[in-house]
């Protein structure tokens, strides 16, 4: 029998900061709801996941405000 797997909703904090530390290394800009959209969660949930990523596992996240648009984008340049 397949293993169905678990959805997003349920998983930790650090899966979904996995996933969205994967779709900002992809390039691609994603919005906070695009954001959302894929982890299932609220753009409220995003954003502090953003925070805590950015200011306590301090990952360069910059955050590029235009009207009615806020962009994530994420450098490959860590330090480790």
């Amino acid at each position: 029998m397949a293993k169905v797997p678990e959805p997003l909703h349920s998983r930790p904090p650090i899966q979904r900061m996995m996933v969205i530390h994967k779709l900002l290394s992809e390039g691609a800009y994603p919005n906070k709801t695009t954001i959302a959209r894929a982890i299932e969660m609220t753009t409220k949930t995003v954003k502090r996941d953003l925070d805590f990523m950015r200011d306590r596992s301090r990952l360069p996240i910059e955050f590029d405000v235009t009207p009615l648009l806020i962009m994530c984008c994420y450098e490959n340049n860590i330090d480790v």
